[in-house]
């Protein structure tokens, strides 16, 4: 889709720890970034907070990987649940942008095989003995540009949830700001935005209210738990050509603006907008 989209695509992501946060004014803002402009809008959710799969007895919740980043562990019973959340969040998400008027799809990254992930061996003790782990888990490699531009085909707004295609795999758990990321990417958007539930970056302590993609090893020096994932997710966007990441919570436009949030540029003379 990058380089054949007529409108401008903005891509959202709603954390899973916020989203039942999230006031009527905030969907409100949401819909305004599409409705008098034009746009596009791609939103991807997030499920952390109303997962209740649980790992089987002797093996972990979640997995850190060499890079430290920390993912859950997906065993099939866990991707299940995973599935009946995430359908239920994406009609959630697509009904409240249809009642602000506009025309939106709820669909699953890997029902439309949008989103294509790699799964990675895992391995661990389970007793003295070490096990590979069958863990449906991996990052996002690629998106289906084509398919994407089709979807967005006569809608105002597609909602995605983060499940993916893998080698041998029809359905398999991804992170979802790097997959938002992803989208950024495939769609050829300038504007990216991470909403959490902590209001900024913080460096020592301190809210970061702007950056560059020149800083980003520094706030990588600082950040913890998936704070450093979404770090990656955010140089993963600027490899992909997006100008600006926000990250925080606020409303969607002072977000973009850089009144609310960490607006990270991807160059020193990139412009935000509302």
């Amino acid at each position: 889709m990058a380089g054949t989209a007529t409108r401008e695509t903005v891509v959202v992501k709603v954390g899973g720890s916020c989203l039942d946060d999230l006031a009527p004014e905030w969907w409100d803002a949401l819909a305004a970034l599409v409705a008098p402009t034009g746009a596009k809008l791609v939103v991807v959710h997030g499920w952390s907070k109303m997962l209740a799969g649980a790992a089987p007895d002797g093996q972990p919740d979640f997995i850190v990987d060499k890079h430290g980043f920390r993912s859950r562990y997906t065993t099939p019973a866990v991707l299940e649940e995973i599935e009946r959340v995430a359908a239920g969040l994406r009609e959630r998400i697509a009904e409240l942008l249809r009642a602000r008027g506009l025309s939106a799809r709820a669909v699953s990254g890997a029902g439309e095989r949008l989103l294509r992930a790699e799964l990675r061996r895992n391995m661990w003790w389970v007793g003295d003995d070490l096990v590979e782990l069958t863990n449906l888990v991996g990052p996002v490699r690629s998106v289906d540009g084509a398919r994407l531009g089709e979807l967005l085909h006569g809608a105002d707004a597609l909602v995605v949830s983060p499940l993916a295609v893998a080698d041998g795999h029809p359905r398999v758990n991804t992170d979802a700001d790097r997959a938002a990321a992803a989208l950024a990417g495939a769609a050829g958007a300038r504007r990216l935005a991470l909403v959490m539930e902590a209001p900024a970056i913080l460096a020592d302590g301190e809210p970061v209210s702007r950056a560059t993609r020149a800083d980003l090893r520094d706030l990588a020096a600082h950040a913890k738990g998936g704070m450093a994932k979404k770090l990656r997710a955010v140089e993963e966007a600027f490899a992909a050509g997006v100008e600006a990441v926000a990250v925080g919570n606020g409303l969607p436009g002072d977000l973009l603006r850089g009144d609310a949030g960490t607006l990270i540029a991807a160059a020193a003379t990139a412009r935000a907008e509302g």
